[in-house]
């Protein structure tokens, strides 16, 4: 069993540590662990990539939440979902195709999601996630 001098005298990267195997604890016993990773390259560089990453994936916060309030203002009757899903069915086609048709769908009626446009920039794509009756929208425009 480890004393508590034990705990307070230990080496960096060392660790005392139990196994259970089939419920059944171990003996204590100390391991090594790796030291923390550093980054490698300049200064230079990670602040490179940190501008890249910010220009590819960042918003400012006025276009996200102005994205956010035009998402909440949007209604789904589900009237409109069950009118849907069996004109679907009366011609056959299963879930899966269905799901490759709203993604036909977006991809060739683009246009007619201009009221996602955020001051006035319209996205390049919009991806909608439908999967348990949740609705979420990917507004993305490419890096300039």
């Amino acid at each position: 069993m480890a004393e508590v001098n034990d705990l307070i005298s230990l080496p960096k990267y060392t660790a005392y540590t139990r196994l259970m195997i089939d419920g059944i604890s171990s003996d204590p016993f100390s391991m090594k662990t790796l030291p923390p990773i550093k980054a490698e390259g300049s200064l230079e560089t990670i602040d490179k990539v940190r501008k890249q990453s910010r220009q590819r994936y960042a918003m400012s916060r006025g276009q996200l939440e102005k994205l956010m309030q035009a998402w909440s203002n949007k209604t789904f009757s589900v009237q409109e979902k069950v009118a849907e899903k069996a004109k679907l069915e009366s011609l056959g086609i299963s879930s899966e195709e269905a799901e490759n048709l709203q993604d036909m769908f977006v991809q060739q009626h683009l246009h007619m999601f201009t009221e996602y446009a955020i001051d006035g920039v319209e996205p390049d794509a919009i991806l909608f996630d439908t999967d348990s009756n949740s609705h979420k929208t990917i507004w993305w425009t490419k890096p300039k």
